[in-house]
Order: C-alpha cells, then structure tokens, then sequence
C-alpha cells in the first residue's frame, strides 16, 4: 500500500505507508538530494486489524488533496493531506466493512475529477461520492462478478489510465479485464464494462500503480487517448529473444541492434534528453 503523491512545489514526492502494527503511518520526501530520514504521524483514525494490510489498498485522488485506505475488516478511511507537511488530518470512517470468513483483496480507484471513488472487494464494485453530505449512504453498486465468464475473473486492483478510463484486473486468469469508460460521471452513468478490454493472451494479478504524474502541470488524463494499431506479440516476443541473445555476444546493444529487431510496424526507439 506504498503510494506517492507530488509536493505542493511541484517538484518533490511525498512518499506514504501505513504503519503495520501500530496506528500510524511513515512518510518520506523524495528531493534532489534523495529520500529524507523516515517521519512518522501516530494516532490518526481508527485502529487498523494488521492482517488486513495483506488485502488492503491505498491511494491519493488525482488532485493531492485525499489520501485514501481501505480494505474488507476495517472499511475504508480518508483523510485530508497536506501536500506541504506530509501531514494527514480530517479522518473520515466509511463503515462499510464485509462480514467475511477469508480475506478479501479489496481494489481501488479515484475518478479524474477526484470526485467518484470505486471500491472493489472482488466480487462488487461500488461507487461513492466523495463531495456527498453522508459518503456512505451514497454507495451505488455499479458492476459484479460474473461466475459464468471463462476462467472467473473477479474485480480486483485499479488504476486510473492516461485516456481517462480505470481499469480494474483480476486475481485470477483472464483473457480480459474490466473498464469504467465514463468514471467522472455518477452511478451507472459512469458505465462500467465487466470483462471488456482484451489482451492477446490470459493472465492475471497486479496491475501497476502510477501517482498522478501531472499534478499542477497538466490534465491528470486525455479521453482522447485512442489506441491506433495492434503488434503481433509472438513477433515481438520473438525480438526480445534475439536482444537477449545479442546480450550474451555483446558488451553493448546499440539502439540500431534494437530497432533492427523489433517488428518494422512496432516503429523505431529513440533517446530523448531533457
């Protein structure tokens, strides 16, 4: 549950993790001098059931302003954070915990207006409106699990996507994982789609995490983002097997060796500097 979030310069990184055993968390700033010596905030909110934390999960919204934790046992907390101190304030306890007997591995994304929070707990998905009155109570569930579906895939882990877009993985194999097309607008309007954005072959797990990258310098995504073409992945595959193998002749693969490999529809690899 390791996430970042900008600081309010612009520059440096906020660094957060709940504390396991205690209530609390640990900080760290990120400068260009590196990371700053552990800080430590205690006795914030309720307590949290440390086995929890095996199935929990944790993010900021997109505009730096809430820092967000949830999991199955514990329901979800939010705080207030102060990009300039690190410091988290104004808990909030959403009691919106499931009666279960084995653990749950609860997913997690924010709308890009930092408005809507999706809260998955692998079979449900739910919507919450984070500017309401009474957060919990504006709940509205907007996609489920469908047991039928070939290799099962339940609702897991999210990230909120360059286009605009949260895409939600599974723990299980799939061929497909799930996507919110419309996460800016409210309950079903938001237009959740079980088991819609296909991958060349089954997998599952993780999706990667990404902070908001573009906090006060930009957009955090642009709908009209399109994917314009498809690579043959047996090919591509087939590339890095060769790269891999120039590796063990070489000292160095230069970046004509690796353009040279790749598919001539994958386009070429440049450095940029900045």
């Amino acid at each position: 549950v390791l996430t970042a979030v900008k600081h309010a310069n612009g520059k440096d990184w906020w660094l957060i993790n709940p504390l396991l055993y205690e209530n609390g968390y640990v900080r760290f700033l990120l400068d260009s001098n590196g990371f700053s010596e552990p800080m430590y905030q205690y006795d914030i909110g309720r307590d949290w059931d440390p086995n929890g934390n095996y199935g929990c999960a944790a993010q900021f919204t997109p505009d730096g302003k809430k820092y967000i934790r949830w999991n199955s046992d514990d329901g979800t907390f939010i705080y207030r954070f102060d990009r300039e101190t690190g410091l988290l304030s104004d808990f909030q306890w959403l009691d919106n915990r499931i009666d279960t007997s084995f653990l749950v591995f609860a997913g997690m994304a924010v709308s890009p207006n930092s408005r809507f929070l999706y809260l998955s707990s692998l079979v449900d998905l739910y919507q919450y409106d984070l500017e309401a009155d009474d957060i919990l109570s504006s709940a509205v569930k907007v996609g489920s699990w469908d047991p039928n579906v070939r290799y099962r895939p339940n609702i897991w882990a999210g990230q909120l996507g360059p286009d605009c877009r949260i895409y939600f993985t599974t723990t299980s194999s799939s061929e497909k994982i799930h996507v919110v097309h419309q996460p800016d607008l409210k309950g079903s309007s938001c237009d959740f789609r079980y088991h819609s954005f296909p991958f060349h072959r089954s997998g599952g797990g993780s999706i990667p995490h990404y902070p908001n990258y573009r906090l006060d310098s930009g957009p955090v995504c642009d709908p009209g983002i399109v994917i314009t073409g498809t690579w043959n992945i047996p090919e591509v595959q087939g590339a890095l097997r060769e790269l891999i193998r120039l590796g063990k002749e070489q000292e160095f693969i230069s970046l004509d060796d690796i353009n040279q490999a790749l598919p001539p529809d994958f386009g070429d690899i440049e450095i940029i500097e900045e």
